[in-house]
């Protein structure tokens, strides 16, 4: 098990590098300090060690994702506040993760098999977002909210920022701020810039 999972982390490195279609078995081998043969072994080739890399990811941003709506609170603006700025979570937000997720939706249109998985993926995640979104819209007296345009906004927004952090365009920090003043924007009765800065991002 620690053998695939250093295979999985040599994906993710190699990708982040070089982009799927570039990266080798050698050079996955090479970052993971072990022979050919053992990714082989282990994932009888390439294209099973790819898609058991996006599934690692997907979980992992499900994960995430889950724990952070599981608060223990029945406020669903703290949960819809955690969800979103789950998206900042430092495991997600290291660049060979952030490049893998990228370079996997760009292939998604020409493999199936990652197609089905990034939709799987998005379906689960759009659909607690949107569950979040529409709970805070009924509790919180947002009669005119359109729950669907919304929600789109939001998730528009958090996989921006995951481009933008990966370019350098903005730091971690900047995200945090970005996604404060959204939901401030968006819910003013529930979220304010004072009360949103009662937790930071190192």
């Amino acid at each position: 098990m620690q053998r695939r999972q250093r295979l999985i982390d040599a994906v993710f490195q190699c990708i982040s590098r070089k982009g799927i279609v570039d990266t080798t078995v050698a050079d996955i081998a090479a970052v993971a300090g072990v022979a050919n043969g053992t990714v082989i072994q282990h994932f009888t080739s390439k294209q099973a060690l790819m898609t058991e890399a996006l599934r690692h990811l997907t979980r992992e941003f499900d994960a995430i994702s889950e724990a952070a709506e599981k608060l223990p609170s029945d406020d669903p603006a703290a949960r819809l506040k955690s969800v979103v700025m789950a998206h900042l979570h430092p495991e997600l937000c290291r660049r060979e993760k952030l490049a893998t997720w990228f370079a996997f939706w760009g292939e998604a249109s020409a493999r199936p098999i990652y197609r089905r998985l990034c939709r799987l993926r998005d379906k689960a995640y759009y659909s607690r977002m949107e569950a979040l979104v529409r709970e805070l819209s009924w509790t919180g007296g947002y009669d005119d909210l359109d729950v669907h345009a919304t929600t789109n906004l939001l998730v528009s927004t958090c996989e921006g920022l995951w481009l933008a952090i990966l370019t350098g365009y903005i730091r971690r920090g900047d995200g945090e701020a970005a996604l404060k003043q959204q939901l401030a924007a968006l819910f003013p009765g529930d979220f304010s810039l004072h009360n949103l800065d009662n937790k930071s991002i190192d």
